[in-house]
């Protein structure tokens, strides 16, 4: 594996993971809205759709179920990210980088350095990340 090809599963992963996040949420939304009352003793109005409600919470299930694999398999991958040699900020910079998707203002701020130091960081690890591709 390059170190490109790394860096793109990782970013392709966060992106899926924050894609099923809002979906997430928004079923979540939607089950809050319909079903508020339904786990009352409280007889409910005719037509109350109660398949609706089971089938979104079989959805949002899933969705925690597929979410949970997936960080997994990111947490797998950042692993090799400890193995090269990385320190512990250049970690950081690259977690917040790909897995977060966080802009170079916000990785720096988080991280408490500078734009510049954080893409430094980002760079050292990269040239790290190859040396350890390329050695494997």
């Amino acid at each position: 594996m390059t170190t490109e090809e790394y860096l793109f599963i990782v970013w392709s992963i966060a992106v899926r993971i924050r894609k099923v996040r809002e979906q997430l949420i928004k079923l979540m939304n939607v089950a809050t809205a319909i079903g508020g009352s339904q786990f009352s003793d409280m007889p409910k109005a005719p037509g109350f759709n109660s398949s609706k409600v089971e089938s979104i919470a079989c959805k949002i299930a899933d969705l925690k179920t597929s979410i949970a694999a997936e960080e997994e398999v990111l947490l797998q991958l950042f692993r090799e990210l400890s193995k090269c040699g990385c320190t512990e900020r250049q970690y950081k910079v690259m977690w917040m980088r790909y897995a977060e998707a966080l802009s170079w203002p916000e990785v720096a701020n988080k991280v408490g350095v500078g734009r510049r130091t954080a893409i430094y960081e980002h760079d050292v690890a990269v040239s790290l990340l190859k040396k350890y591709f390329s050695e494997s």
